[in-house]
């Protein structure tokens, strides 16, 4: 019975008072007890610049979301040309088929001024080219210049024409007009007489503009006489224009060469520069064997 209110006593001493723990609770000048935070965990107060920097995370998101397909093409897209020029440049040959359709067009309509521009544009490019092909550029822009009686760019663009095909007989006579055009009459009879010299093949015979006739008829043989009298009395008797005879440059096997006929109107063969063999089928590339290494074994009897 002693020990009893002994224990009591002691149990009391150690366990605060109610009225002490209640006076605690509901003290406002005390601070607030925090407990610490847990390892791993994250603290649900935040101040207000962490709450405007998460809004302006999640507009930035949304931003580029909303902007993602615009910048996949944009990515997707070529590069643009580099200063100006077209990124599939077409070739010399190109640009030279290119003018001289224009030129045909433009002749054909009796656009005359027009064609013989594009003739004459055709022809600077090609300046380096294949004879028969300069030949044909030239004499076109020269016909072109006569109907348009520009007689100066005619005969400048006929004596380009002669000199890269001094044979062919019809830009003599070409010549031999323009002269008589410009009062040149000594050298419009030279190139008369000079292209009756080239034409062996037929009887021709060329009217002067001032009356005249030439004619060759003592110069060429035996088949030459049983063949149709060609008469030419004027420009106009003359061939027309040799128009572009393909609208893409034709891809030849190494060595060959595409040459305009004189003798077929329009049409043109080919050339082996080496040997100078002609034939009327385009050559074709032919595509070499496939190589297959040989084997050497260093013993007999293992492949």
């Amino acid at each position: 019975a002693a020990a009893a209110p002994a224990a009591a006593a002691r149990a009391a001493s150690s366990s605060p008072s109610s009225s002490e723990s209640a006076g605690s609770d509901s003290d406002s000048d005390s601070p607030p007890k925090t407990l610490p935070p847990l390892s791993g965990s994250t603290t649900s107060n935040t101040t207000g610049a962490d709450a405007d920097a998460a809004a302006g995370a999640m507009h930035a998101a949304a931003q580029a979301t909303a902007n993602a397909p615009a910048a996949a093409k944009s990515a997707a897209a070529p590069p643009p040309p580099i200063l100006g020029l077209p990124r599939d440049r077409p070739s010399v040959a190109q640009l030279v088929v290119r003018h001289r359709l224009q030129g045909d067009e433009h002749f054909e309509r009796r656009d005359f001024n027009a064609a013989a521009a594009a003739y004459l544009a055709a022809s600077q490019l090609s300046s380096m080219g294949e004879a028969s092909l300069r030949c044909s550029l030239h004499y076109n822009c020269a016909l072109a210049s006569f109907f348009a009686r520009d007689f100066e760019q005619s005969s400048a663009q006929t004596t380009l024409a002669i000199e890269a095909e001094p044979t062919w007989h019809v830009s003599q006579i070409l010549q031999g007009y323009l002269a008589a055009e410009l009062g040149a009459g000594d050298k419009s009879m030279r190139a008369f007489k000079s292209a009756l010299q080239l034409c062996l093949k037929n009887v021709i015979k060329v009217r002067l503009p001032n009356g005249l006739v030439l004619s060759n008829s003592d110069l060429v043989g035996t088949k030459a006489r049983a063949r149709p009298v060609v008469l030419v009395s004027s420009v106009e008797d003359l061939p027309s224009i040799f128009k572009a005879p393909y609208k893409t440059p034709p891809r030849l096997a190494p060595g060959w060469v595409v040459k305009e006929s004189r003798s077929k109107h329009g049409r043109i063969f080919y050339m082996f520069k080496a040997t100078r063999e002609t034939t009327w089928t385009m050559p074709v590339a032919v595509k070499p064997p496939a190589f297959v290494p040989r084997v050497q074994c260093m013993r007999p009897g293992f492949a």
